[in-house]
């Protein structure tokens, strides 16, 4: 719960920092939008 307050507030952790530029250079990789990357989240959500 206090993991999802954080997030929300914007408090991130190291690990979570490290994803996201993980992330963020694959989809430079792939030439993906944020577009793309959303969709791509809101298909896994539905999964």
């Amino acid at each position: 719960m206090e993991i999802k307050r954080n997030i929300q507030k914007g408090i991130l952790s190291e690990a979570m920092y490290h994803e996201i530029a993980l992330i963020r250079e694959v989809a430079e990789k792939r030439n993906l939008s944020e577009k793309d990357l959303a969709k791509l989240y809101e298909e896994q959500i539905i999964l």
